[in-house]
């Protein structure tokens, strides 16, 4: 029996070294898990301020293109005011071209009974006035929607910057 408690004396010893020598081990090696977890960190952080710079120059692209289209609209109404100008002045030379044929006609042809000519005269120049009136009233019109777009450019201007600062604060 001697001989069996020695092996087995034998055996728990070389069992209580193995798992000695495999606690140092484990007590010994690097531990990877902290370094992934730094790397995952680094990328998530790299993913986030990539999302940020490309929120920044969208921002950027849309309010550069929004003024170029409202300085586009604005150009437009300001060259459609000049247009109605331009229509305006024709139309009030020909009505008064028109008044002038007109009168030099029945003064040359001056008669005591009355002159058909003079109910076309009064119907174009009635015609031609109510042109010039409606010119007037599109030129009015014309000038609200300017001011209304100069004051959505304004809004834009302060909307977008707080809109800006907004999206670029680090949090």
């Amino acid at each position: 029996m001697a001989n069996a408690n020695a092996w087995i004396n034998a055996a728990n010893s070389a069992v209580q070294k193995a798992v000695q020598a495999r606690k140092a081990i484990e007590d010994n090696s690097v531990d990877y898990s902290d370094l992934g977890r730094a790397a995952i960190r680094a990328e998530a952080a790299e993913a986030v301020d990539a999302v940020k710079a490309n929120l920044a120059v969208g921002d950027a692209v849309l309010t550069e293109a929004t003024r170029s289209k409202l300085t586009d609209l604005e150009s437009d109404f300001t060259n459609s005011i000049v247009d109605i100008k331009k229509n305006e002045r024709k139309a009030g030379m020909l009505a008064a071209g028109a008044g002038l044929v007109g009168a030099g006609y029945i003064l040359k042809n001056k008669k005591v009974d009355p002159n058909p000519m003079i109910a076309e005269y009064d119907l174009l120049r009635s015609k031609y006035g109510n042109q010039i009136s409606q010119a007037d009233l599109d030129i009015i019109a014309k000038k609200q929607a300017l001011a209304n777009i100069e004051t959505q450019i304004n809004n834009l201007g302060s909307s977008t910057t707080s809109a800006s600062n907004s999206t670029l604060s680090p949090n």
